[in-house]
């Protein structure tokens, strides 16, 4: 989250995340890599090399036994400066092949490259030695050690010569450290002039999907590998004309295209190609991209104003087409500023604590008495009280949930001890965020010190979440929600009906109760499909033991039916609006409290 509160994924930021590496200090050794199918050579070369020094520097070997090893041990290790590459080892090509993988694959222009055979005569033709820049050709029975080292001594001070070269370019931030590809600086000024003025053009950034779990599960040294992965595959695309790293996990791609429906299907195609499974280090990483593009001409509008376009249509992507693409439309922009407007109005409501909790009651529909009462969140915006569903989806994506639902949390209790010391015993009701219980690793810390706070036994508060919501904290393995159901606390599905929990499911869920969803309520009594729904919910959950309760009652007819239907409790207009909290006692008083 920015310094003002604002989460930086609202705002799409180009600039290039990798620092440019630093220079080895003179004491760093120069990394080797022996590539042959002969144990002895790779001893004897190491023999021969132990007392060489170049520019101070000694030796570091690495070895591989084969072309595959080979290429696994590349990939490990970005920083080789040289490869003593035997030409015929498990084939009679896999030497060249390997070549042919280094200079093409990878990109990789930087290392050097020295031919050895142990086949006498065998010399590759002298178009393989331009094509693939090979530095040296010898043949290992009358090599001598010295002749090694000289050999040797050119190719690092050839590698030496590119990389300085390459850090000159990287001082003025052409060219992206970690890929070899453009950065975002050269695409804004290819955009400027190197574009046909004539002819129609789409950018498109892609964004690789999942990027730091893949980062933060398997380390970023395979976050890395994936980057170069992506940046290989969109450079191999016919019809991209020019690729670049725009910053972190995000590409942009440059293709001359007639109209919108030609880029849409082209940058769709772009999408579905990259998806694949790639082996690195070990794991298997799934690739995907999420994409957002825009159309434009050259020359007719600023190119940082195409980033921009395309930034906005990324984030509408990835909310609501992940995995997908999509084109930008002017009223994207007004959308987004829209969202940034109200995120801004959010974050100083909290600093201003114009947000208040009014409750609903819930009942029990075979007594009739108020069991619990929900918290529902309220902000007061000037004159005006604002509803939920017009601020908690933006407040979640400003990442201001977490002390949102703090203070909600935190004030319910509180409230609940006031009624508590008035006579007054009911459960206390409150929502939560995906957030809360994903991303917020000290949640259950703070709901137990809550509860000692303000005297509440932890079976007085219930958790409403969503049926997402415990899949993936289960998926996750963070299992916060069964911490929480084995301290005592109840843990209530929310909107139930809505989703796809089986009962095999269900029997497996850390959860006390279902609440089912207002929207099976309001036909309950008129469609026999909602009446089916609501029974097989109420079905499913006592027969796993759990409580039912339906929201959004508001006529007597449709809690007949729930009676009749055997549900548990209710909660709704019927009873009550959302309350006040000093409005509550009186309704306890008047329907008494079980």
């Amino acid at each position: 989250m920015t310094a003002d509160g604002a989460d930086e994924d609202e705002f799409l930021v180009l600039a290039d995340d990798d620092e440019a590496p630093e220079p080895e200090a003179p004491g760093d050794p120069w990394s080797v890599l022996i590539v042959d199918d002969d144990p002895t050579i790779h001893l004897a070369t190491q023999f021969a090399l132990r007392d060489f020094r170049f520019t101070g520097r000694a030796v570091a070997f690495l070895n591989a036994y084969t072309a595959a090893e080979a290429q696994e041990v590349l990939a490990r290790h970005p920083g080789i400066a040289c490869v003593l590459l035997d030409v015929v080892m498990e084939t009679e090509s896999a030497g060249l092949d390997l070549v042919a993988h280094i200079r093409g694959e990878l990109k990789n222009g930087e290392i050097r490259l020295i031919l050895r055979t142990g086949q006498p005569g065998y010399v590759p033709d002298i178009s393989v030695i331009q094509d693939y820049d090979i530095n040296d050709y010898k043949e290992k029975s009358y090599t001598t050690g010295e002749q090694l080292q000289t050999s040797l001594s050119a190719a690092l001070r050839a590698y030496q010569q590119i990389m300085a070269l390459r850090e000159s370019r990287q001082g003025l931030a052409f060219v992206d450290p970690l890929t070899g590809l453009p950065n975002v600086l050269t695409l804004v000024r290819h955009m400027s002039d190197g574009l046909d003025p004539a002819r129609s053009h789409v950018l498109g950034l892609v964004d690789i999907d999942n990027f730091e779990s893949v980062n933060e599960s398997l380390g970023r040294e395979i976050g890395d590998q994936l980057l170069r992965h992506v940046g290989r595959e969109l450079s191999r695309f016919d019809g991209i004309d020019f690729v670049a790293r725009a910053g972190g996990n995000v590409f942009g791609v440059l293709m001359s295209v007639a109209d919108s429906a030609a880029a849409l299907d082209r940058l769709q195609r772009v999408c579905a190609d990259l998806k694949s499974t790639l082996p690195v280090g070990g794991a298997y990483v799934a690739v995907g991209a999420t994409m957002g593009a825009t159309l434009f001409q050259a020359g007719a509008i600023n190119p940082s104003t195409v980033i921009g376009n395309a930034g906005i249509a990324l984030k509408k992507a990835r909310q609501d087409r992940p995995g997908g693409v999509m084109l930008f439309e002017d009223s994207m922009s007004a959308s987004l500023r829209l969202r940034q407007h109200l995120g801004a109005r959010v974050h100083r409501a909290i600093e201003e604590q114009a947000f208040f909790l009014l409750y609903q009651p819930q009942l029990s529909l075979a007594t009739g008495r108020v069991v619990g009462v929900e918290a529902l969140l309220r902000w007061r915006d000037g004159e005006q009280v604002v509803a939920p569903e017009q601020f908690i989806d933006v407040a979640d994506s400003a990442g201001l949930m977490q002390p949102l639902g703090r203070w909600v949390l935190d004030t319910a209790l509180a409230q609940q001890r006031r009624w508590r010391e008035q006579g007054w015993r009911v459960r206390m009701a409150v929502n939560l965020s995906t957030r809360q219980i994903i991303e917020d690793d000290s949640f259950v810390d703070f709901v137990r010190r809550s509860l000692l706070q303000h005297g509440a036994a932890p079976g007085e508060l219930e958790l409403e979440v969503t049926e997402t919501m415990v899949t993936e904290d289960m998926a996750s393995g963070s299992g916060r929600l069964r911490q929480l159901r084995d301290m005592g606390v109840q843990i209530a599905i929310d909107d139930f009906g809505t989703g796809y929990s089986s009962l095999g499911q269900l029997r497996h869920l850390p959860v006390n109760r279902l609440k089912i969803d207002r929207v099976f309520i309001q036909g309950l009594d008129t469609d026999p499909q909602d009446r089916h729904i609501a029974e097989m919910i109420i079905r499913m959950g006592h027969a796993v033991w759990l409580g039912v309760l339906a929201e959004g009652v508001e006529t007597t007819a449709q809690r007949e039916v729930l009676k009749e239907l055997h549900c548990d409790e209710a909660q709704g207009s019927l009873y009550a609006e959302p309350l006040d909290a000093d409005e509550l006692p009186a309704l306890f008083q008047r329907l008494g409290v079980a």
